[in-house]
C-alpha cells in the first residue's frame, strides 16, 4: 500500500494524501487546466460556451453572454477526449490547448477540482462593475445611477459603510465614488456590507425593497 507508514504503540498505521481542489488565480487556472485563457474562445472553465468577439475602445474583447439552451458543461470525460485527439495531431473543438499533467492525478477532476477565483471575478469584477455603475459621477445620467441618493444607503454611501465594518476584514474605508481603485479586500467589507444594512434588497431605480 502506497502512502506514509508510522508504527505508534500497539499500532501501525498508513496514511495516505489525495488532491481534491487546486485554488489558483484564473491565469493560473487555465494553464493548469490546459485550456484556453478566459478571454479567448472556449475560455470557461466549467462549460463550453464558445463566447463572442465585441469591439471595445480601440480593440476587442470576448464575452460570455447568456444564450439558450444553455451551454453544455465542461467535464472530466471530455477534457480527456480532447486531450487524446489533440496528442494525434487533431485540434481541439472546445479549447483544450494541451494536456495536463493533473489529468494524472488520481481522483481529482480537472474541471470541478478548480473553484472560481473570487478575489478576480467577484471583489474586482462584478463588485467592482456594480460600484462603479452605481456611484461613478461617469454615469450621472444613467437610471442605475444612485450618486448622492444616500436615502437609498444611509450607512454605506453616506457613512462610507464604516458601522457595518464585518469582523475579521482588515480593508481601509474609501470612498464609493473611487470603485475602481477598490483592492479586494475593500469590496469584500463592502459586499457584506451591503448584506448587513440590506441595501442589496433594494431596487436602485426605485428606492423600493424587492423583497421583505
Amino acid at each position: 500500500m502506497m502512502g506514509w507508514e508510522w508504527t505508534i504503540p500497539a499500532q501501525h498505521v498508513n496514511a495516505t494524501t489525495k488532491v481534491i481542489a487546486c485554488a489558483c488565480d484564473s491565469v493560473a487556472r487555465c494553464q493548469l487546466q490546459g485550456v484556453t485563457q478566459f478571454n479567448g474562445y472556449f475560455g470557461c472553465s466549467w462549460c463550453l460556451h464558445k463566447g463572442k468577439s465585441v469591439e471595445k475602445g480601440r480593440g476587442s474583447v470576448t464575452v460570455y453572454q447568456y444564450e439558450e439552451p444553455v451551454p453544455v458543461l465542461r467535464t472530466q470525460a471530455n477534457v480527456e477526449a480532447e486531450a487524446i485527439k489533440i496528442t494525434s495531431g487533431e485540434p481541439s473543438s472546445i479549447g483544450v490547448n494541451n494536456v495536463s499533467p493533473l489529468l494524472l492525478i488520481p481522483r481529482f477532476d480537472i474541471v470541478e477540482g478548480f473553484p472560481v477565483d473570487y478575489m478576480h471575478a467577484v471583489c474586482e469584477g462584478v463588485t467592482e462593475k456594480l460600484t462603479n455603475l452605481w456611484f461613478d459621477s461617469s454615469s450621472h445620467k444613467e437610471p442605475w445611477h444612485i450618486g448622492n441618493q444616500k436615502l437609498l444607503f444611509p450607512q454605506v454611501k453616506s457613512q462610507g459603510y464604516q458601522n457595518h465594518h464585518p469582523n475579521g476584514h482588515t480593508g481601509k474605508h474609501q470612498n464609493l465614488d473611487h470603485g475602481s481603485c477598490f483592492k479586494g479586500c475593500v469590496t469584500i467589507s463592502l459586499l457584506d456590507s451591503l448584506n448587513a444594512t440590506g441595501s442589496c434588497n433594494l431596487d436602485v431605480a426605485t428606492g423600493e425593497h424587492c423583497r421583505e
